[in-house]
């Protein structure tokens, strides 16, 4: 029983975030279960910005404290110019993402110093009311390989958004 919440409160976590990355983004195609950058490698969400021709956003979505760290380092080696953490308040993980002084943790920073990944908390106000999502620390751009807008774009041909949003 405690498998399926989680994984209950995962696909609701997927929606809530591409609420909040339609809202953030121009034009943004969003995919689900996204195998990125190859079919060995699978992230939640993975938003192209301005309908393919734009940056890569993805976003693993956390729903208990375990394995964190493994989280943090397979996000920093993903190609993609915008990567975020996202979890849900419930489970405190926030505190764990600062240091004593507030400042972010250094493993959500690139080893280069080129890149910081974002963190997203997911949380719910009053009972049955729809899921939030929001940003708690800004990601900053990573660099990328010089092919990745090819890659993109190939993508982004052959796969189907789940979310859409229209110029």
């Amino acid at each position: 029983m405690a498998e399926m919440r989680s994984g209950i409160l995962e696909g609701r976590g997927k929606n809530a975030v591409a609420q909040l990355l339609s809202q953030k983004l121009i034009v943004p195609k969003i995919f689900f279960d996204a195998r990125w950058p190859n079919r060995t490698t699978h992230v939640d969400v993975l938003a192209v910005d301005r309908s393919g021709a734009g940056d890569v956003h993805v976003v693993e979505i956390k729903v208990s404290k375990y394995q964190l760290a493994t989280t943090i380092r397979n996000l920093i080696r993903l190609p993609a110019q915008y990567k975020y953490l996202a979890y849900f308040g419930l489970i405190d993980e926030q505190e764990t993402l600062f240091t004593s002084d507030s400042q972010p943790d250094r493993r959500l920073y690139a080893p280069d110093g080129l890149g910081r990944i974002g963190t997203i908390c997911l949380y719910q106000g009053d009972p049955g009311n729809t899921l939030n999502a929001e940003i708690i620390i800004e990601p900053e751009r990573f660099q990328v390989p010089p092919d990745l807008y090819k890659e993109t774009d190939r993508y982004v041909d052959k796969h189907t958004p789940d979310v859409a949003i229209r110029p």
